[in-house]
Order: structure tokens, then C-alpha cells, then sequence
């Protein structure tokens, strides 16, 4: 593979300031406060970054959260009572329709809820609920569900064996299509990913746990197909999120040294292959999971003592320059061509 055409197929991975960007330092991040729950355990934006919704880990309600304007936080949809499904991940259809992984007990459902201006959507009132089946066991915080750049298909990942550790169904609107693996990333050994993304051209972007790579990110066009996959050099993650225009990939998760953080996943060329550069861009630790409205801000929620204890939901300004898409500049020209972007080996 020519490094000419590793660069085009680079474009996959779209991490914004790529080549050659400064560190950030932490007194270049401004951190501001937001109103709402300070138990916040799963956050979720727009495609279009027009609104940021929190899950709150204690009784399962789903909140607005608005990081640009103090005192707008308010419910939206309602903890849910006994023996209604609980959400454990949340994902917007659109800025109207908020969708969520359920479970009750070991069954599975994914629900959505249209929300009104006034007065919070009824959790055991969904406008609709689709089964995704029954499995024991798993760990609710590697669940995870996606929505397309496009609004016009819903993917969920990491449901505990036997379920399909990935589904996916077409939107029509606001209305969920059967849900099934067709089209579907299939993942040797019985690995299970534990988030989900959506790239810049509307690619699923799986993460995955690799016992001898540590954590892995993988690109799968709308067949399934894996066109880029690559270790990202950490050793674990906590949450994933792509900037509106997908020109920065932003993690929260620690390395192998044990430093944790705010990590930006920058693409870079070494001995004319891929490979995937970390940087810390704000050390912080107990990160429960964030988002990215704008390419500028990023949305964290942090807790200590567990995912349900009192902790902060912050907004991290950051430096213009340091955000900018830059890929022009490195010659990441945006192409999808390539040996990596027709399935081969990068």
C-alpha cells in the first residue's frame, strides 16, 4: 500500500487536527459547570449538535442538558416505575425523538419517546418498543446505540450472548424498521464491542477490547464490511463521540500507564502504514461518558465511588486552532479510496 493511498484511506478515521498538531495543555481547556442531574452516566447529542441528553444512572430518567445556556436542564422522559424497562443507553433520533436501550431483567428492548415542549414523555408510555430479545447476564455500560448521519438508520452493539453483539434497522422518519444483524459487522470470537460511533460518511464505527491490542476501533461500511480497523494505543475506554461534522474523534479513557483523560485519536503514517496517535488533551479521572455538539465543545460527565454517585456533567471549551480540521493541510485530502477503503488490508 502506497503511503499516498494510506492517507486517502486515513480519511476514515477523519480525527480532525491530525499531523503535526500542538499538545493542549490543560490551562488551554476552559471547563464550565452545567446545570442538570449529577448523576448523569450516558450522554447523547444530535447529529446537528443541537441538543445534549443525559441519562441519569440512579433512576433511569432521561434528561436535556444544555451546555451553552444555564438553567434550561429539565426531564424529558420519566424514571420508570416497576416492571418497566430501564434505559442503560440513549441515542436522538431527532431533536423531538429520544431513543433507548431498555432492559427488564434479561429482556431487551429498544423504546423511543417523541418529547414535549412542557412536560416530560411517560417512560411506560413509549411511541414505540421494539424486543430485542432475552440474554442474562452482560454489562450495561458496554450496551451502546447509534444513530446515521442521515437519520435513516439505528444501530445498537454490545447486547450480552446470545443476542447479536450488533443490530441494526432502517428509520423511516422517526419509526424503527425490524431490527436484525443483516448488514451487520460480524466479530470473530465472540468478542462484543462495548460503543458505538458513526463516522464522517456515515459509517458504523465499532470499539472493541482486544486482549493483545488493547482497545480497537473499526470502520464497517452499509453492508458490514470492515474497511479500516485499528488499535487506537489504549487500554480502555469509557465512552466515544464524533464532533457534528466528524472532522474530531474525542475519547474518555486511559492508557496503559494509567493516564486518563480526554483523549483526541489523531491519524498519522508511520513506515508507510496507519496507525492511530493518542493525545491527552485534559487528564482527568473517574469519566463517565460525554458528547461533542459543536467541533469546539465537549460535553463529560464524571463521577466517583460508582456509575450512579453524585458527581459533574462539565463543558470543555477548547482552542480554536487546536479543533480546526487540518487534514487538508497533512494531505489527508477527505478521498475515500485506497487499499484500506476497499476492504484491504491497511
Amino acid at each position: 500500500m502506497s503511503p499516498a493511498g494510506a492517507a486517502r484511506a486515513l480519511a476514515f478515521v477523519a480525527v480532525g487536527a491530525v499531523v503535526g498538531a500542538a499538545d493542549i495543555g490543560a490551562a488551554d481547556v476552559a471547563t464550565t459547570p452545567i446545570d442538570g442531574p449529577s448523576t448523569i452516566t450516558r450522554l447523547a447529542t444530535a447529529t446537528n449538535g443541537q441538543a445534549v441528553f443525559g441519562l441519569d444512572g440512579t433512576d433511569g430518567a432521561v434528561h436535556m442538558v444544555d451546555p451553552f445556556t444555564p438553567g434550561r436542564a429539565r426531564q424529558v422522559v420519566t424514571a420508570p416505575g416497576p416492571g418497566v424497562p430501564r434505559p442503560v443507553a440513549i441515542a436522538v433520533i431527532d431533536s423531538s425523538v429520544i431513543a433507548a436501550v431498555c432492559r427488564e431483567g434479561d429482556g431487551w428492548q429498544l423504546r423511543t419517546w417523541r418529547l414535549a415542549p412542557d412536560q416530560p414523555a411517560a417512560a411506560d408510555r413509549p411511541l414505540q418498543s421494539l424486543s430485542l430479545g432475552v440474554a442474562t447476564g452482560g454489562a450495561d455500560l458496554e450496551v451502546d446505540v447509534a444513530v446515521g448521519r442521515g437519520r435513516d438508520w439505528i444501530a445498537v452493539s454490545g447486547l450480552p450472548s446470545p443476542l447479536a453483539p450488533v443490530l441494526r434497522a432502517p428509520l423511516a422518519g422517526v419509526r424503527v424498521g425490524p431490527l436484525t444483524s443483516r448488514s451487520c459487522p460480524v466479530i470473530a470470537g465472540g468478542v462484543r464491542p462495548i460503543a458505538v460511533a458513526v463516522g464522517p460518511r456515515d459509517e458504523l464505527v465499532l470499539v472493541e477490547r482486544d486482549t493483545a491490542s488493547g482497545v480497537v476501533v473499526s470502520y464497517h461500511d452499509h453492508t458490514g464490511r470492515c474497511v479500516l480497523r485499528l488499535p487506537t494505543g489504549l487500554a480502555g475506554l469509557h465512552d466515544i463521540s464524533f464532533a457534528p461534522e466528524g472532522t474530531a474523534l474525542w475519547v474518555a479513557g486511559n492508557d496503559a500507564a494509567g493516564d486518563a483523560g480526554l483523549w483526541r485519536l489523531h491519524a498519522t503514517l508511520r513506515n508507510g502504514r496507519q496507525e492511530i496517535r493518542p493525545e491527552l488533551v485534559l487528564g482527568r479521572s473517574a469519566f463517565r461518558a460525554l458528547a461533542a455538539p459543536t467541533e469546539r465543545v465537549v460535553v463529560l460527565s464524571r463521577g466517583v465511588g460508582g456509575e450512579a454517585s453524585a458527581g459533574s456533567v462539565e463543558r470543555l471549551d477548547l482552542p480554536a486552532d487546536e479543533t480546526r480540521d487540518r487534514r487538508t493541510e497533512s494531505g489527508l485530502d477527505g478521498g475515500p479510496a485506497g487499499p484500506a477503503a476497499e476492504g484491504g488490508s491497511p
